[in-house]
């Protein structure tokens, strides 16, 4: 069995059974001062007692490094995003500067009349024998014929609920053959949603008349026009039944009160 190893600074002569506790013993300052006798740990309580060896400090110079790349990649990040926000909050940068539309000019642009003037001048007359729906038209904004809003052959959304979001309406827009026009009955509006169906309007991007109406309106309208109650959960999972929306041959709104007409049959 080895005998243990046992050194003292006073036994310079003494053979050791190991060159690394050799080279440790007779370099470390501890030893020359004459501190400790045999082997040194890697601590003797001062800094210099640490062996710390070249691959610690490896491991400190690539991990500073690694935060210096992570630093640098945020703060790119922050300037590029920034860049994107102010480039489509910006004009081009080359070509004409485009027209940009306020609100105000959006919703008070001049709409198209939908009748003719032989319609316009019997339709007082047409509307004394029509039923009368108490619900009218959300603004002034939605006015085609004044003092009347008037859609031909419209196609007829009835949801008893909220509305609150444009995409309410992919499902019965998507469905409508080009450019017919659209009348959605609902319990309430948003008026996020109001103001964009008002653009939309104007512009004639998308021709939709908001009704608002309890459900016992809502009911008269189904009977008018042959409409479905499509719930909210349909339009938005995107599922609208062929049968759902209704029509009728013109639908005319002012300020309090709405009219279903059937098309007129010529004599």
């Amino acid at each position: 069995m080895a005998q243990p190893f046992i050194a003292t600074h006073d036994e310079p002569g003494r053979s050791f059974p190991g060159r690394r506790n050799r080279d440790r013993y007779e370099e470390h300052p501890c030893t020359a001062r004459g501190e400790v006798s045999g082997p040194v740990s890697a601590g003797c309580g001062t800094l210099e007692g640490m062996d710390l060896g070249n691959g610690w400090w490896g491991i400190a110079a690539i991990l500073v490094v690694g935060v210096a790349v992570v630093a640098y990649g945020w703060l790119s990040d922050r300037r590029a995003d920034r860049a994107r926000r102010e480039a489509l909050a910006s004009p081009p940068s080359s070509g004409p500067v485009p027209a940009y539309l306020t609100l105000d000019a959006a919703t008070h642009a001049t709409v198209a009349p939908v009748l003719t003037e032989a319609e316009r001048r019997a339709l007082p007359e047409r509307l004394k024998d029509a039923s009368a729906i108490a619900a009218g038209r959300p603004s002034d904004d939605f006015v085609t014929d004044p003092p009347w809003t008037v859609l031909r052959s419209p196609a007829v959304l009835v949801c008893p609920a909220e509305l609150s979001d444009i995409r309410d309406l992919i499902p019965a827009v998507t469905s409508l053959e080009p450019h017919r026009s659209l009348v959605v009955a609902a319990l309430s509006f948003d008026a996020d949603l109001l103001t964009t169906l008002a653009v939309n309007f104007t512009q004639h991007a998308l021709v939709a008349l908001p009704i608002t109406g309890d459900d016992d309106l809502l009911t008269q309208i189904c009977d008018a026009t042959r409409a479905r109650r499509v719930p909210l959960a349909d339009l938005h999972a995107g599922y609208l039944r062929a049968d759902s929306l209704g029509t009728c041959g013109l639908w005319v709104s002012d300020a309090r009160r709405s009219f279903v007409l059937p098309p007129k049959v010529s004599s």
